[in-house]
């Protein structure tokens, strides 16, 4: 408890676990994929950013049509090191797809 008589050590208050829900800033970094493989038609990559960042999956193999597509995929946090963060995905690949590109978009929406 704060009182007049002290203004030092433990006569303080402390702040916890603050967790912004405002506007998401622009990332200061670019997503990077750093390991991709698929099994059982599953394609799984592993890709850095920043934690609280909003991040989509996009592809260009989408049979039929031409640009970047939002995959399904949901990213989801899988650990940091150092603090570089660590991010993962799964994508079920698009029907009657062969090869094509995939990349990470950050947003803030």
């Amino acid at each position: 408890m704060k009182n007049e008589a002290e203004a030092s050590d433990l006569d303080a208050g402390w702040v916890d676990d603050i967790v912004w829900t405002g506007d998401a800033p622009v990332p200061a970094l670019t997503p990077e994929i750093c390991s991709a493989a698929v099994t059982n038609g599953v394609f799984a990559l592993d890709f850095l950013g920043e934690r609280g960042m909003l991040y989509t999956v996009q592809t260009n193999a989408v049979p039929g049509t031409n640009g970047w597509w939002d995959t399904a995929a949901v990213p989801h946090y899988a650990s940091e090191t150092n603090g570089v963060h660590r991010f993962g995905a799964e994508v079920t690949l698009p029907s009657g797809a062969r090869s094509g590109f995939f990349r990470i978009r950050a947003g803030t929406d």
